[in-house]
C-alpha cells in the first residue's frame, strides 16, 4: 500500500500562518521523489510571495501541493491520486 502525505485544510493562500506540519523542504523534496516518484510539474508565487508547486508522478497518478514560505521550508497542502491530463477531451474518447 503507498503512503500518502495527510491531506490537510486547504489553507487561505493570505494567511502567513502556514501549516502546522512544515519541514525542512530538502527532506520533504527527497520524500516526494524517491517515495512517490513525483517531481515539480509547475509552480508559481503567492501575493505573499510564497511558492507553490504543484508535484505529480505522470506515471501512478499522485500529485502533492506544496507551500514553499521561506526557501529551506516546505509545507504540503494536499497530495492525492488519480491525476489526469489537463489537455482538452477528444470527442468519441473516454476522458
Amino acid at each position: 500500500m503507498r503512503r500518502v502525505i495527510p491531506v490537510t485544510a486547504l489553507l487561505l493562500m493570505s494567511n502567513p500562518a502556514w501549516s502546522q506540519q512544515c519541514v525542512p523542504y530538502g527532506g520533504l523534496a527527497k520524500f516526494l521523489s524517491e517515495e512517490h516518484g513525483e517531481s515539480v510539474l509547475t509552480s508559481g508565487t503567492t501575493r505573499g510571495d510564497a511558492l507553490i508547486e504543484f508535484w505529480a508522478n505522470a506515471e501512478t497518478g499522485t500529485w502533492s501541493l506544496v507551500a514553499r514560505p521561506k526557501p529551506d521550508v516546505g509545507c504540503p497542502l494536499m497530495s492525492g491520486e488519480n491525476l489526469k491530463d489537463g489537455s482538452p477531451a477528444v470527442p468519441g474518447r473516454d476522458s
